[in-house]
């Protein structure tokens, strides 16, 4: 009973929530696909396991979502492009149409 309460409640909060899904113009999957770049939000300081700087070439980005997201754009036929964020500002991205995807650990 306390699950289905809980699902209740957080279905409540997500129903209330404004526009939480929102795309900024030119976003989504056609623009993706139309570019041929993925652009991922991420956040590489402190970042690891999921996005950090490359100990052998710290201008580079390597992690668990750094390689998610390259398997995601080949997928798509599309090239993983890291577009780097503070991770309380990664949603502000994704909003100004700057990224076209939120990863970093990062769950709402």
């Amino acid at each position: 009973m306390k699950l289905f309460c809980l699902g209740l409640i957080l279905t409540g909060l997500v129903a209330l929530a404004p526009e939480p899904f929102a795309l900024a113009e030119g976003a989504g999957l056609d623009h993706v696909r139309s570019s041929g770049k993925l652009r991922f939000g991420s956040d590489m300081e402190g970042g690891g396991p999921y996005a950090y700087p490359d100990p052998n070439s710290p201008r580079e980005v390597t992690g668990f979502e750094v390689e998610l997201m390259a398997m995601l754009a080949k997928d798509l036929g599309a090239a993983p492009e890291f577009c780097h964020g503070q991770w309380e500002m990664l949603l502000q991205l994704l909003d100004l149409g700057q990224s076209d995807i939120v990863v970093n650990g990062y769950e709402w």
